[in-house]
């Protein structure tokens, strides 16, 4: 081989090398754009199921609150009856010995 055709094998294998090079860089920057949109994606649907599971605590949170104030008001509701029954009771025990002692007396 002469140093022409050595030249020209060379010139020949740059040029080959500097297209792989370029079809590499490419496919780099295609993958590249590939990953970044996937990723926004990924993102993107984290942020929904985020705010999602956000509303699903705020709307349990409220019920809970609900819950506790029914709850408050049965048993506010159930004191007031078992008050209301002892009063009706010491109504009707009084009542019941005052008859007694009058009957008594006669």
């Amino acid at each position: 081989m002469t140093d022409a055709e050595i030249q020209a094998v060379k010139a020949e294998a740059a040029q080959e090398v500097e297209t792989v090079r370029k079809d590499a860089e490419q496919q780099i920057a295609v993958i590249h754009k590939d990953a970044e949109q996937q990723i926004a994606a990924i993102c993107k649907d984290a942020e929904h199921e985020i705010e999602r599971a956000k509303q699903e605590t705020a709307d349990a949170v409220q019920r809970m609150l609900a819950a506790e104030k029914e709850k408050e008001k049965a048993i506010a509701k159930a004191e007031a009856n078992s008050l209301s029954r002892y009063i009706v009771q010491t109504l009707q025990e009084r009542r019941d010995r005052k008859q007694t002692k009058e009957d008594d007396e006669k």
